[in-house]
């Protein structure tokens, strides 16, 4: 699947020379041409509905509340250590005007993840943590009244040539199942390796129609 995007065989620092070379706006290669060649890639009706928006916390808080109606709600951050942080990030999820239904923290480290289990009050809290460092992991939230399951099908097996934390949840929200997935990879592996399992493991989601996030 990723071997068939543009830009693929690209380090950061060419991606960042071709951008600047065609004065294309970052912007605009993320929020467009990326998901164009997504689209392109599988013409499935759950690609076609997606759409990459940028807002400030005050925009997203003006334009999203808790009166507004979404089929599901996921918020992502890349945690860097749950034992250090986490009382940062409770104050910007209470800050804004929204609940999420789930929320998918990468980088959660493996400091005292115990006490973080009530973090989030009418939330269920799952883990997969690293086996060969503190660092990493991941950590998914979600909404108690939701019926939900952890699920192994998806996946991604952790070796010597790249170091995974993932975790993958079903969850049901108004008579719709969802499949979420939270993927930590660890730095200096090989990419091009990860790309190819993940590209797996996605092809295997669309094939059952689930949705992914």
């Amino acid at each position: 699947m990723f071997c068939h995007l543009p830009y693929y065989l690209l380090s950061t620092q060419e991606l960042l020379n071709e951008l600047e070379a065609s004065k294309i706006s970052k912007t605009d290669f993320v929020n467009n041409n990326f998901l164009d060649d997504i689209k392109n890639l599988y013409h499935s009706d759950i690609l076609t509905r997606l759409n990459f928006h940028y807002y400030t916390p005050d925009t997203f808080n003006t334009k999203f509340s808790d009166g507004y109606s979404t089929s599901l709600s996921l918020f992502h951050l890349n945690a860097r250590s749950l034992n250090k942080n986490s009382e940062e990030l409770v104050q910007y999820i209470s800050c804004r005007n929204f609940s999420f239904d789930i929320l998918v923290l990468s980088g959660i480290w493996m400091y005292n993840i115990d006490l973080f289990h009530d973090l989030f009050p009418d939330n269920s809290f799952y883990y997969n943590l690293p086996t060969i460092s503190k660092v990493g992991g991941v950590g998914i939230y979600v909404k108690s009244s939701f019926p939900h399951s952890v699920i192994d099908n998806y996946r991604i097996k952790s070796d010597d040539e790249c170091q995974i934390e993932n975790l993958w949840l079903e969850i049901s929200k108004d008579q719709n199942k969802y499949i979420i997935g939270g993927i930590y990879r660890h730095p200096g592996n090989k990419i091009t390796y990860f790309t190819d399992k993940l590209g797996k493991k996605l092809g295997l989601l669309f094939l059952t129609k689930s949705y992914l996030a």
